[in-house]
């Protein structure tokens, strides 16, 4: 919104915080017949507004009256009346019913209290059911044959790997067969149903979501009034991987819960007090195959780092399968916010003070890559299901797993005047006050990148790599940012007297709070994890031979194992900070003509502006440089920080942007209760990054370059 990022904007639910801290984006959306009305301010924000640069989103959901009211709906779509699409063989099967309830009225338990004028209810309901099947027709299974080893009507001919010439008949001997390349082909892979060689399936989703929400407004007296509300959403879903017999599941519990009091002390002095408690809860796996079917039942001598979790597949035969199945998250994000707001009128002065605190945590376990993957790519036998078949991979990828326990906490505190200095002079004069505190780890799993420096915990780390608690190293990376003041200013004139002309403008400056999904992959680094890539293992069912095989993995936990743990020749950074790293701040200025003409039409022109300072992004710190004789094989000994580190991913504060626009809006209001709204802008957005994981630079360590039109930008 007027140049800000997909990520950047706030959203509240009945004044409350209502973010997802992990992705910065809305935890809950009631359903419409829930929703009293809602708001989106865009600029020119009241200093009471913060935490993000863009929009202010905030939805306020319907209470009780003296009357009871009530609703009731359903949706139904259905494959009945839907086309084949060209490339099904049948129709895809679709049945999905949203249905819903509401109720609302005064709060009366017969013979023990009546309600009306005092206490009221609302509740809500919805539930989606959802069953379908999408056409899934990439995948490319081995003919009879070619399982068998003839490959002789095959369009790529395989080579023996050992002689470098093709097999005899184009035939693979049995003898030579991986024996749990055999199994994996007869338990898990199909035959192909398609005179190209394709198996089209269609592929189940199930859906099954549902939410609540319950209000309660109550006067305590004639001057204090209470509310409280509940809203719980929970879905679980069902889903197919890249072949038949593989399947995930997704639970979402998703709460969140508001407790107000307004206090109307006098009739100029209002207090607000209100508590929020948000969560989202996570838990995505894998189902189990078959009847338990794992790498180790198909012979495959490797260890699962997670033998408590059911087994991920992962992994691809070039031109064949990608088998894609959902590795096991499981993450749990709380937040907590309690606001306290001050109102008072005095003369020609409307006041408001108050201050916020919000802290929010995020808990996740992710394994993924804890059972291996194995990539065939037919750089042995040119088929890459021979290769597959010979049980000769690429690769082989395994990895421990990995731990996150996100910490953050913010204050906040404003002062807001709307001084109304004339009749037709309205002066809007805020000040907010957001000092930025880095998020950290509750396990001081943070790691960072200091070159030439040696970290003390760790000291057989390679120079460089600190982490929390070493000297100059707090638990966040970086020090707190306190001198984050935001100017809000504003006005309102009305230049002539009949009062159809007004003119607005405005500037001010909001900070930014990232996203936690940035700053997760502290993990990655060693010794919180440990990663593996096997070149050219020796076979599939024996991708460790000749190798120590490393998991389960368990990382140092007491100082002398710290001092003694022992890292390789060549480690990943998953993440650092910069030592720079502040909150990320936009400035935004504005200015509006309105005018209102014959017929009640209202016209409006303006003109918006914003620079965003100081925006994060991740970038890569040790790129390979190229030189005479670079290849892919050579991608870590070209590395700047070569040969102690591969990658090192940063969070630095190196973005920037700007945005200009014109903006138009016409306003028609018809006798009744019609209007009609239209809008037109025309502007550019510009930056070097739209969003905070950034790739695809063509020198990480200069954005200049990448200077150019936003991904979100949209001419007009």
């Amino acid at each position: 919104v007027n140049g800000a990022r997909g990520t950047a904007n706030n959203y509240m639910l009945d004044g409350g915080d209502n973010n997802d801290p992990l992705t910065n984006t809305a935890s809950l959306v009631p359903n419409p017949d829930a929703l009293e009305e809602f708001s989106v301010l865009t600029n020119n924000f009241s200093a009471e507004y913060g935490r993000n640069t863009g929009a202010v989103i905030n939805a306020i959901t319907k209470s009780g009256t003296n009357e009871f009211h009530g609703s009731f709906f359903e949706f139904v779509r259905n494959d009945t009346f839907d086309a084949r699409s060209f490339f099904s063989l049948v129709t895809p099967k679709l049945r999905r019913n949203q249905f819903g309830a509401t109720l609302g009225g005064p709060l009366n338990l017969p013979a023990l209290y009546q309600g009306r004028d005092r206490t009221f209810f609302f509740v809500s309901y919805e539930g989606v059911r959802e069953r379908k099947g999408d056409t899934f027709s990439s995948l490319v299974v081995p003919t009879a044959l070619e399982r068998g080893g003839d490959f002789s009507l095959s369009s790529r001919k395989p080579n023996d790997p050992a002689t470098g010439r093709p097999f005899p008949d184009n035939r693979l001997p049995a003898t030579r067969f991986d024996p749990a390349a055999v199994k994996f082909n007869n338990l898990l892979v199909p035959l192909p149903n398609t005179a190209t060689g394709q198996h089209v399936f269609n592929r189940p989703e199930l859906l099954d979501s549902n939410q609540i929400l319950g209000r309660v407004d109550h006067s305590l007296t004639s001057r204090q009034r209470l509310t409280v509300r509940y809203f719980y959403d929970w879905n679980d879903q069902f889903l197919t991987a890249g072949l038949p017999v593989l399947h995930s599941s997704v639970h979402f519990k998703t709460s969140n819960a508001v407790a107000n009091h307004t206090y109307t002390i006098t009739p100029a002095l209002l207090n607000t007090a209100q508590f929020t408690f948000g969560r989202v809860d996570l838990a995505r796996g894998p189902e189990p195959v078959l009847d338990g079917v794992t790498y180790q039942t198909l012979g495959i001598k490797v260890v699962s780092d997670t033998p408590q979790y059911p087994q991920n597949w992962r992994g691809s035969v070039s031109g064949f399968w990608n088998l894609g199945q959902d590795n096991l998250v499981a993450i749990d994000r709380r937040t907590f916010q309690f606001t306290d707001q001050v109102s008072y009128i005095r003369g020609p002065h409307m006041i408001k003070l108050g201050g916020e605190y919000r802290g929010t945590m995020s808990d996740r376990v992710t394994a993924n890559l804890t059972d291996p993957q194995f990539t065939f790519d037919g750089r042995f036998a040119v088929n890459p299901f021979a290769d597959f078949l010979l049980g000769l991979p690429a690769r082989m990828n395994q990895g421990s797993l990995r731990q996150n326990e996100a910490r953050g906490q913010a204050f906040s505190f404003f002062l807001q005047d709307d001084y109304r200095v004339r009749p037709n002079l309205t002066l809007s004069l805020g000040l907010r006050y957001d000092p930025f505190f880095p998020f950290y780890d509750a396990g001081d799993q943070m790691s960072v990148f200091r070159p030439g420096q040696q970290s003390q915990l760790y000291p057989n780390a390679p120079a460089g790599l600190l982490y929390a608690g070493d000297p100059g190293v707090p638990r966040g990376g970086i020090p707190h940012d306190w001198n984050n003041f935001a100017p809000r200013f504003g006005f309102a004139w009305t230049p002539f007297k009949n009062n159809k002309t007004s003119v607005r403008g405005a500037y001010g400056i909001f900070y930014d709070t990232p996203r936690f999904y940035t700053l997760t992959a502290f993990a990655n680094t060693l010794p919180y994890s440990f990663q593996v890539v096997v070149n050219q293992p020796r076979s599939f069912s024996d991708p460790y031979a000749g190798l120590v095989d490393p998991f389960p993995y368990k990382p140092p936990s007491t100082p002398e194992e710290r001092r003694n743990f022992r890292y390789p020749q060549l480690i990943t950074i998953g993440e650092s900070v910069d030592p720079s790293l502040r909150a990320a701040y936009l400035q935004q200025w504005n200015l509006h003509v309105q005018r209102e003409v014959p017929g009640q039409i209202v016209l409006s022109a303006g003109y918006v502006g914003s620079k965003g300072t100081g925006l994060p992004i991740l970038r890569q710190l040790n790129p390979a440089v190229f030189r005479s004789g670079a290849t892919t094989g050579n991608i870590d000994a070209r590395r700047i920080y070569a040969p102690a580190f591969a990658g090192i991913e940063s969070f630095d504060p190196v973005g920037a942007s700007s945005y200009h626009a014109l903006q138009l809006t016409f306003n028609k209001r018809f006798s009744g209760r019609y209007t009609l709204l239209a809008n037109y802008t025309f502007g550019k957005s510009l930056d070097n990054g739209s969003l905070e994981d950034g790739a695809g630079w063509q020198h990480p360590l200069d954005l200049r370059p990448e200077k150019g039109r936003s991904d979100f930008d949209v001419p007009q």
